[in-house]
């Protein structure tokens, strides 16, 4: 009954002054908008629709306005001020943001102006929201707030799974063969760009052929690695470890096609691998893809990750953007996307963001499952390209 009255107080909330908002709802520093991938994910903020069939859940979330979420807390400024953030729904699944973009825009745009009413600094775009709009920024002029896509530190936390997740099966990252799948995207481009001086071999793959072509110029005039180029997936499926970064409505990771021993970080939303694949393939190891960990962070609302202080990057880069007072001067401004990377990986040190442990669908992946792969890739069963 309480998510219910707040949900209505919500829809008052749209057509509310700001000075009038702010007598009703605490101002914060800043605002994460959010939006389900799946139908099942509307049922974390509305936990009696676990009860109805997925086509009610689905009118429910297509007609629903965006809405207030709980606050995040537990995090202190340089000055050692107590941090206020809110979590903001946007309620379109990714199926049906994908199904009509005009309204995903609208959708996300009313989720933005809501969320300014709470006078943030810092305003990040979580999942699809970026990618949606990517196309409309000009929507959102005039918001007073340093709006963020999350790609940055996201790519980030990409890169440093990837080394670890390497180690973790026994391989050395300069002698893998890695794959960026979705490479032209937001996150894709930069995570290749981290990537390509710490690999052996780079494979980028992705529909969009010129940015594929522009991406890969840029990089072989600056690693000695072999870059190669893809628009289908068949080189992909030869690499040792996979960085799926799409922005694809379903799973594009085919288990069949997979050899044993490969390595997959998932970072789409939704995910671009089957949420059973391990259970199909138990000599393949995938993980979430872009999780951060910040100790004493506090959020009530269930992310689907395995514990309250831990953050996808989005997120993360949201945080870290007010941490650092980067809202003053606009001081993302005029920099490369590679500057700003070393920038907020440095900044996450002094926070104290690292890598989450990694898991999968809300379980842990065990050290049990990484033997499985270093006794796949033994047999030599992984091919060479």
């Amino acid at each position: 009954m309480q998510t219910l009255i707040s949900t209505f107080r919500d829809l008052i909330l749209h057509l509310m002054p700001r000075s009038i908002v702010q007598l009703i709802v605490e101002s914060v520093d800043f605002v994460f908008v959010v939006h389900p991938r799946y139908a099942s994910d509307v049922c974390r903020k509305y936990p009696l629709l676990r009860y109805v069939p997925v086509w009610l859940i689905e009118a429910f979330s297509r007609h629903l306005w965006p809405v207030l979420g709980p606050s995040i807390s537990g995090i202190k400024t340089r000055e050692g001020r107590p941090m206020k953030g809110r979590v903001l729904f946007c309620p379109l699944t990714a199926e049906q943001m994908f199904k009509d973009l005009n309204k995903a825009r609208r959708r996300i745009v009313q989720s933005v102006r809501l969320g300014e009413k709470l006078e943030p600094k810092v305003i990040g775009l979580g999942a699809l929201s970026a990618s949606v709009m990517r196309a409309k920024w000009e929507a959102l002029d005039g918001i007073k707030a340093l709006i963020t896509s999350g790609s940055i530190y996201t790519s980030v936390l990409l890169r440093q799974a990837a080394e670890s997740l390497a180690r973790r099966a026994g391989l050395e990252l300069k002698d893998c063969t890695v794959a960026v799948v979705g490479a032209a995207g937001l996150v894709g481009s930069l995570v290749s760009k981290l990537l390509a001086e710490r690999v052996g071999k780079l494979i980028l793959v992705d529909r969009r052929v010129k940015v594929l072509n522009e991406l890969g110029e840029e990089l072989s005039k600056q690693v000695k690695a072999p870059i190669l180029l893809s628009k289908g997936l068949s080189l992909s499926q030869k690499a040792d470890l996979i960085v799926a970064a799409t922005n694809a409505i379903s799973a594009v990771l085919s288990p069949a096609d997979l050899p044993a021993g490969t390595l997959i970080i998932d970072d789409s939303r939704p995910t671009s691998t089957p949420l059973d694949l391990m259970e199909q393939r138990p000599d393949i190891v995938v993980v979430e893809g872009g999780v951060g960990h910040l100790s004493g962070m506090q959020c009530s609302f269930d992310f689907g990750l395995l514990h309250e202080d831990e953050v996808f990057g989005c997120l993360g880069e949201t945080i870290l953007l007010c941490w650092d007072r980067m809202y003053e001067h606009r001081h993302l401004e005029g920099k490369k996307d590679l500057e700003l990377a070393l920038e907020l990986e440095k900044l996450a040190l002094q926070i104290g963001f690292d890598l989450a442990e990694f898991q999968w669908q809300g379980r842990v992946i065990h050290a049990s499952q990484f033997d499985t792969i270093r006794a796949a890739r033994s047999k030599d069963l992984h091919p060479v390209i």
